[in-house]
C-alpha cells in the first residue's frame, strides 16, 4: 500500500509517469471505484446527491466512464493501447486523490450566487472558488503529464490534451446532467 502511495505521489508532483504503476486489473478497479466514489462524496457535500440521487448517481459514474472513454481513444489513436491499464489506474486514482483534497473545499464553494453586504461574495467563498480552480488546474496538469508519458508526446501537448479534457468533460457532464436546481 505505501509502495502505491509512493507511486501515485510521484505522478501527481509529475517525477514519474503511468508505467510506474502494475498493469493490474484489480487496481484498475479500485481506482475506478475510488474516483466514482469521491464523485458522490462531492455531490454530496454539495447537497445535490439528496435532491437528486439519480442523476447525481449517473453524472459521477459517467464522469469516470468519461474519463476512461478518452484515455482509450488517445491511447488507440496514437497505438499504445497496451498501456490502457496503467493510464487508467493513474488517470483515475489521481483524480479520486485530487477529489479528495477537493472535498473540504466544496463546503465553502457556493451552488448558487449567494452575496454579503449587498454586493460582493464573501471572502471564504472566492478564496474557495480559487482553491477549486487551482485543484482542476492541477488536475488537468496530471492528466496531461499522464498522456505526454504513455503516448511519448512533449509535455506541453500533454498539457493541452489535459487542459482540453478537463474543459470538455466538464461541458459534457452538465450538459448532459444539469444538477443544479
Amino acid at each position: 500500500m505505501e509502495v502505491l502511495l509512493k507511486a501515485y505521489t510521484d505522478i501527481l508532483l509529475r517525477r514519474q509517469g503511468p508505467d510506474v504503476l502494475p498493469a493490474s486489473r484489480f487496481l484498475l478497479q479500485a481506482a475506478f471505484l475510488a474516483y466514482f466514489f469521491v464523485g458522490l462524496l462531492a455531490l454530496l457535500i454539495q447537497d445535490i446527491l439528496l435532491r437528486q440521487p439519480v442523476p447525481g448517481v449517473l453524472a459521477a459514474l459517467f464522469d469516470a466512464f468519461l474519463l476512461c472513454a478518452w484515455f482509450a481513444l488517445l491511447l488507440s489513436i496514437g497505438g499504445y493501447r497496451h498501456r490502457l491499464n496503467q493510464c487508467l489506474s493513474a488517470a483515475l486514482g489521481c483524480g479520486a486523490l485530487i477529489g479528495l483534497c477537493m472535498l473540504p473545499v466544496l463546503v465553502f464553494v457556493p451552488t448558487e450566487p449567494s452575496t454579503q453586504d449587498g454586493g460582493s461574495p464573501s471572502s471564504l467563498a472566492l478564496g474557495a472558488v480559487l482553491f477549486y480552480v487551482l485543484l482542476l488546474s492541477w488536475f488537468a496538469t496530471v492528466l496531461g503529464h499522464i498522456a505526454a508519458r504513455a503516448l511519448q508526446i512533449n509535455a506541453l501537448a500533454g498539457l493541452a490534451l489535459g487542459i482540453f479534457y478537463v474543459l470538455a468533460s466538464i461541458a459534457i457532464v452538465s450538459a448532459l446532467f444539469p444538477l443544479v436546481d
